[in-house]
C-alpha cells in the first residue's frame, strides 16, 4: 500500500512524474534503509493495480509476484532434450518462457557436467519443468531480491562445496545443546535414475 495523494501512483495520472511506469508487468523493487544502507528485500513486477481515491484513504495498493509466479504461470511444451547439460536445459526454459523479461544477463547458472540423456514436458508449468530437473540432480535455484546483478541464480551440487559456502552456519556450546540426526533414504540418494 502506497499514499497516492497526488495520484502519483495511478496509472491513468499523464501528470505524474513517473507517468507512464506504473503499469502491469512492470519491474517493481523494494528496498528498507536502515542506518543509511539500502537493504534489497524485494524484486519482481506488478500484477494489479488498485487506486483508492476517497478522500480520507488517498492510497494504491500495488501487488506485484516475483520470477517464481512468472515461471508457475508460463505453461511450456518443451523440445525433446537429448545428451544436454543442465545448464543447457535451464537455459532454454528461462528463455523459451516468453514474458519473463529477463536479459540473459540476469540469469547465473553454474557449470554443470552432469548430462541428461532425455527429457522432455508437454503442456508444463516452466516452474515444475526447472524443479523436476533440480531435483533429479540435487540442485538449488533461487531468487535474488536485489535485481540489480543476478535475477535468477542455479547451484549446482557440488556449489555448497565451495569455499562461499564452507562458513559455520551455527555455533554450539554446552549450555545449549539440540539433539541433531538425521535419517537416509531414497530422498538423499543423489543421481538416482529411473527409465
Amino acid at each position: 500500500t502506497l499514499k497516492n495523494a497526488d495520484g502519483r501512483f495511478s496509472p491513468e495520472n499523464s501528470s505524474s512524474a513517473i507517468f507512464p511506469n506504473v503499469k502491469l508487468n512492470r519491474a517493481v523493487r523494494v528496498k528498507a534503509t536502515y542506518s543509511s544502507s539500502n537493504y534489497p528485500l524485494f524484486y519482481g513486477f506488478i500484477d494489479l493495480i488498485t487506486p483508492h481515491p476517497a478522500s480520507l484513504e488517498q492510497s494504491v495498493y500495488i501487488t506485484a509476484g516475483d520470477l517464481f509466479k512468472r515461471l508457475k504461470n508460463e505453461r511450456l511444451v518443451t523440445e525433446l532434450w537429448e545428451t544436454q547439460t543442465v545448464k543447457t536445459i535451464l537455459n532454454d526454459i528461462l528463455t523459451s518462457a516468453s514474458y519473463l523479461n529477463i536479459a540473459s544477463a540476469k540469469v547465473l547458472l553454474d557449470e554443470d557436467d552432469t548430462i541428461i540423456p532425455y527429457a522432455w514436458w508437454l503442456d508444463t508449468e516452466a516452474l515444475t519443468i526447472i524443479e523436476d530437473l533440480l531435483t533429479a540432480v540435487s540442485g538449488n535455484h533461487f531468487i535474488l531480491p536485489s535485481g540489480t546483478s543476478y535475477l535468477y541464480k542455479y547451484e549446482n551440487r557440488q556449489h555448497l562445496l565451495k569455499d562461499d559456502h564452507a562458513t559455520s552456519q551455527d555455533t554450539w556450546n554446552e549450555t545449549i545443546y539440540q539433539e541433531h540426526s538425521y535419517q537416509l533414504d531414497d530422498s538423499n540418494v543423489v543421481n538416482d535414475a529411473q527409465v
